[in-house]
């Protein structure tokens, strides 16, 4: 019975894991597919030219440590391994798996590129005063070409007359 339970927990610790892996690389596959520009400048990160090929680099993803799991779980008495099967609502096992330096170092990266987007959010509103000033003399000045076209092509058709 306690080494079904051990069993147990280390494949949902495995599933977790896994999860996680595959719903990174979907993303990145992602990134890359929507990608509009047909080729990527060497300092891109998802993508290094290697001899004429376009090879596309995925972010580092920590490895799956399953030991660290199944030390962990072998570590339990039994009391504790009953417990986390009679949770319910896996709270325990849901703490486990944060405390997991997998799940840990995820947590800082996704920190990190939460503070990085916002920083480029601040950064690109920071640019809509110049951007819209900018916008307004363009379409300014494509309504003026538009009337001088228009005067001219009245002067040509005069003057074919």
């Amino acid at each position: 019975m306690i080494h079904s339970i051990k069993i147990i927990i280390c494949f949902a610790f495995l599933w977790v894991s896994l999860s996680i892996q595959t719903t990174r690389e979907d993303h990145c596959r992602q990134q890359i597919t929507t990608s509009s520009a047909p080729h990527h400048s060497p300092s891109d990160p998802l993508s290094r030219e290697s001899g004429g090929q376009m090879s596309f680099w995925t972010p580092n993803m920590p490895e799956v440590d399953i030991s660290s799991v199944t030390t962990r779980v072998n570590q339990l008495s039994n009391e504790e391994l009953k417990q986390l099967l009679n949770d319910n609502n896996y709270h325990k096992l849901d703490e486990m798996i944060k405390d997991l330096p997998q799940i840990r170092s995820l947590e800082r990266e996704r920190d990190l590129l939460i503070e990085t987007n916002k920083s480029s959010a601040e950064q690109n509103l920071s640019r809509e005063p110049t951007y819209r000033q900018t916008r307004q003399q363009l379409i300014d000045g494509h309504n003026e070409l538009k009337t001088l076209k228009e005067e001219i092509d009245k002067k040509k058709s005069r003057l074919s007359e």
